[in-house]
């Protein structure tokens, strides 16, 4: 979230700075989508987890995109 505060305060002699803050939010995303499947993949195959991916998968990217959107505008808003 810092690194992102430099884009969002007008720093925009920083812009590799905002590269760098987009590489790191996105590998997070990916490493809390891998641990998803890996908790998901340790449960028993009987377990109600294991038959609903799909909708798993639908609330993880809205809740990804959800808090994007969200911290677009309070960053915007500041």
């Amino acid at each position: 979230m810092l690194l992102l505060l430099v884009r969002f305060n007008g720093l925009w002699f920083l812009w590799p700075l905002s590269i760098l803050a987009l590489g790191v939010v996105a590998f997070g995303i990916l490493l809390l989508h891998s641990a998803m499947q890996n908790g998901r993949q340790l449960m028993p195959a009987t377990h109600p987890v294991r038959r609903f991916t799909a909708i798993q998968e639908i609330a993880f990217w809205a809740v990804i995109i959800g808090a994007g959107v969200g911290l677009y505008l309070i960053m915007v808003s500041l």
